[in-house]
């Protein structure tokens, strides 16, 4: 929000939470936990406005880090409707409402591709949301979908991994020596990546998935 509302666009959206206080920001506060208040949500805030340039699905949650026999079925469900429920909710009103936009480029992650010790909850969310958009695209030809991973980005969900005892789990080492290294992008040097690399992706065929570490 902050990169593009510098750049003089106008934001609209929805997030759990709003840190940023602009005249060109309206930002709705939703808990993507409750499905049923998302389409009014967002009857709101595009009631004035039909033509979108970009649509960026960002909100996330990491779940539960643990081995896969110890998770429980409502924590997977309650992870698939934030990483993925609502942001199908989201495509199918803009879609059933005309809503025009020049690119959909939904946030993945590397783990769409490669799951790792403990992280079946997430990975499968977001595996699930990466054919959800790769769906969207073939059977919906005049619009364009991306999938963008941006990689590692220091945020609270970072540190969440880190407190994770690597003895137990042994893939969040890889996260710790990450940190240690100084190879996690800040907020801010992730935002500008994505931001430049938007030319990249609108020239990209629908459906494509992106891993931004893998562009100069």
């Amino acid at each position: 929000c902050d990169v593009f509302v510098k750049k003089k666009f106008k934001v609209i959206g929805l997030s759990k939470s709003i840190k940023i206080k602009n005249k060109n920001l309206h930002v709705l506060k939703t808990n993507f936990e409750y499905l049923n208040t998302i389409e009014k949500k967002l009857s709101t805030i595009f009631k004035e406005n039909k033509n979108i340039k970009y649509v960026i699905l960002n909100a996330g949650s990491l779940g539960e880090i643990k081995k896969t026999n110890e998770l429980k079925i409502k924590g997977i469900k309650k992870n698939l409707d934030i990483n993925l429920f609502s942001n199908k909710i989201i495509i199918d009103f803009l879609i059933k409402n005309k809503i025009k936009f020049k690119s959909l480029i939904a946030i993945s992650s590397g783990v769409s591709l490669n799951t790792k010790f403990g992280w079946y909850s997430y990975s499968l969310s977001k595996v699930a949301l990466r054919f959800l958009i790769e769906n969207y695209a073939i059977e919906n030809k005049k619009m364009h979908f991306i999938n963008c991973s941006p990689g590692l980005i220091e945020t609270s969900m970072q540190k969440k991994i880190r407190k994770i005892d690597h003895k137990i789990i042994p893939s969040i080492k890889t996260f710790k020596e990450a940190h240690l290294n100084n190879k996690i992008q800040k907020p801010a040097e992730a935002a500008i990546k994505f931001y430049n690399n938007i030319p990249i992706m609108l020239k990209s065929s629908s459906g494509t998935y992106l891993d931004l570490r893998k562009i100069n």
